[in-house]
């Protein structure tokens, strides 16, 4: 069962009985609106005389009336009931403000979250690149040196078998050794010391994000 009325008493007897729950319509007291949230456990307070004067009621009839009304005990538990109920209505905006706050920031999270996503992906096609670049550097590599090769052995005579032999393998060995990396998939990438570098080797230059190739080296001390 429920019941609506402005009978202060039976909001009283509501608060002393078990098995009754007082609850109320939230009432903007600035705009003279409902706003329609129901709170349960909170009896609500009368506007009618706020609204009346609004509707247009002279202003000496709702006077009256305030003074008349403020003559009955019930007055004070009214005035108690309008200060609880605007309380209630400044936390209930406060919590909604927190919530709108909470849900911007979890949609900013979920923002950068999607855009880290999508940097990672973009590097990891950028060394992807980088990587099949270079393969197709060293197989070009490889087709040159076999022309240096051949041109190696149109230059030896047959009495120096030995020693062109000799040229053929270091040309063949260097052209092996080149290195191409695999791409990284993340960022744990070793450091090296300069003990490590080594002129010639490929290295990832982490401050322009790039492959690149060791040329010489310099000692500073």
């Amino acid at each position: 069962m429920m019941v609506s009325t402005h009978y202060n008493e039976l909001k009283n007897y509501a608060y002393h009985t078990e098995g009754i729950e007082n609850g109320h319509v939230e009432f903007d007291e600035r705009t003279l609106k409902p706003t329609y949230r129901l709170h349960i456990g909170v009896a609500g307070s009368s506007h009618a005389l706020s609204i009346a004067a609004r509707l247009g009621l002279p202003k000496d009839i709702v006077t009256r009336a305030a003074e008349y009304k403020s003559q009955f005990g019930s007055h004070e538990m009214e005035e108690v009931l309008s200060d609880l109920n605007e309380q209630l209505r400044k936390a209930s905006e406060r919590e909604r403000a927190l919530k709108k706050e909470l849900d911007e920031t979890r949609r900013m999270r979920g923002q950068l979250e999607k855009e880290k996503k999508q940097f990672n992906e973009k590097r990891k096609q950028i060394l992807a690149k980088a990587q099949a670049d270079a393969e197709s550097m060293k197989r070009s590599l490889r087709v040159e040196g076999e022309a240096i090769i051949k041109q190696l052995k149109a230059q030896f005579s047959e009495t120096n078998k030995d020693k062109r032999q000799s040229a053929i393998n270091a040309a063949r060995k260097g052209i092996s050794n080149v290195h191409v990396p695999d791409a990284p998939v993340d960022d744990d990438r070793k450091t090296l010391t300069a003990d490590e570098v080594k002129v010639g080797q490929v290295v990832f230059v982490t401050t322009l994000r790039s492959l690149g190739t060791v040329l010489s080296m310099k000692v500073i001390v």
